[in-house]
C-alpha cells in the first residue's frame, strides 16, 4: 500500500482506518501465502521464488501509483503514461529473458516443467492455446486494467486506488468460481 510513502511525502494523512485497512490486506496476503505453500521441497523452492516475485511486485506497485499521480496532475494522459510504462517494462522484461536464457542456473531455476518428468520445457515453446492465453492476459488482464488504473489515479487518492488493487484476488476468485460453475471441464483450460 502506498500509505506509508504518501504519509512520508505529506500527500495523505495517516489515519487509524487506513492502518486497519493495510493490516487487513496484509493479513489476507499472509493467509494466502501460507495456505499455498507446498510440502515438497522442489515445488516449495519454485513457490518461494514465485512469492518473492509477487512481493517485489507488491512493493513496486505503490511507488508506481505515487509516481504517476504528479505526472497525471501535470496533464499527461493516462494512456501515454501507461504506454511508456509498458515500453519500459518490455525492455526490462526482454533483457531478463536474455539473461535467464543465457545463464543455465537461472534457466533451471525458473523454467516451466513437464508435469510427468519434471524436466524443463523448451524456453520458447508455447502452444497456440498458450499464445491465446498470453494475448488475453496482455490485453484484458494488463493493458486495459492499467489504463483504467491511471484514470483512477488521476481522480482519486493513491491509497484508495491501492485498496481496489488489493481486491483483485477477490474479484479473480469470484470470476473463477463463475467459470468453474458454469462451464464443462476443462473449464476454458483452467485447472481446478
Amino acid at each position: 500500500s502506498p500509505i506509508a510513502p504518501a504519509e512520508i511525502r505529506g500527500g495523505e494523512p495517516l489515519t487509524l482506518r487506513r492502518l486497519l485497512g493495510v493490516a487487513l490486506t496484509f493479513s489476507g496476503c499472509v493467509v494466502m501465502v501460507l495456505g499455498a505453500m507446498p510440502a515438497a521441497t522442489d515445488q516449495a523452492n519454485h513457490t518461494l521464488l514465485g512469492h518473492a516475485c509477487l512481493f517485489i511486485n507488491c512493493l513496486g506497485t505503490p511507488f508506481f501509483i505515487l509516481a504517476s499521480k504528479p505526472l497525471l496532475a501535470r496533464g499527461y494522459e493516462p494512456l501515454l503514461l501507461t504506454t511508456l510504462a509498458f515500453l519500459g517494462n518490455s525492455v526490462l522484461f526482454g533483457a531478463s529473458l536474455v539473461v535467464v536464457g543465457a545463464v543455465p542456473a537461472l534457466r533451471e531455476l525458473m523454467c516451466a516443467r513437464d508435469e510427468e518428468s519434471a524436466e524443463c520445457l523448451p524456453m520458447w515453446s508455447i502452444s497456440s492455446g498458450g499464445w491465446a492465453a498470453v494475448s488475453y492476459i496482455s490485453l484484458m488482464g494488463t493493458a486495459v486494467p492499467f489504463v483504467l488504473q491511471m484514470v483512477a489515479i488521476e481522480r482519486l487518492q493513491a491509497s484508495l486506488v491501492s485498496a481496489y488493487y488489493a481486491l483483485q484476488p477477490l474479484a479473480a476468485t469470484a470470476v473463477t468460481y463463475v467459470i468453474l460453475a458454469t462451464t464443462q471441464p476443462p473449464h476454458l483450460g483452467l485447472r481446478a
